[in-house]
């Protein structure tokens, strides 16, 4: 939908077969041409109040919008923020303090926490945290990208929607919001 104020919510089957992975899914399709923010609930999930909602970043330059969706999602819910930046040992080091200006300046009433993630291994330390922390609510970005462009390009948050045991909320460069 593109319609303003509009999420979609869609239940998946778990973490995924061999199947999913080389045909894909429902879900997976839809993460590539929503236009709104996609929730995906994990079978077993049953609903608890948000006590944290994590957004999982591998480029915090151009994540700032959706930090905002989530910082005012943590406003609503009352939860805490954590964010976690993904970094290859072998990029520049991020400074870190024009994130945290923008989360004190918007959201000076939300307890948050960012963690960053040294790592050649991506994949594996996104898994880690998918499934290893009591998560309430992970959060990722998507950029979708033209048909050569995906051929050539693994999806995070394919990856992420097929191996989560944790609710997921996909924003994408697609989302509209008002």
């Amino acid at each position: 939908s593109k319609a303003p104020n509009t999420i979609m919510v869609m239940g998946t089957t778990g973490v995924g077969d061999t199947f999913k992975k080389v045909f894909g899914s429902l879900s997976l399709d839809m993460i590539d041409h929503c236009h709104c923010p996609l929730f995906l609930v994990p079978p077993g999930a049953a609903y608890a109040k948000l006590k944290e909602i994590v957004y999982l970043s591998e480029d915090l330059k151009n994540d700032s919008l959706h930090l905002l969706y989530t910082g005012r999602l943590c406003v609503k819910t009352g939860s805490d923020f954590r964010l976690v930046h993904f970094r290859s040992k072998s990029k520049e080091e991020y400074d870190v303090s024009d994130t945290i200006k923008i989360i004190e300046s918007y959201f000076p009433e939300i307890k948050y926490h960012i963690e960053i993630i040294d790592t050649d291994d991506l994949f594996s330390s996104i898994k880690d945290i998918l499934n290893k922390d009591n998560n309430d609510l992970i959060v990722l970005s998507t950029k979708h990208r033209n048909m050569f462009k995906n051929l050539f390009h693994k999806s995070v948050t394919e990856f992420a929607a097929i191996h989560s045991t944790s609710p997921l909320l996909i924003l994408s460069d697609k989302t509209t919001e008002s």
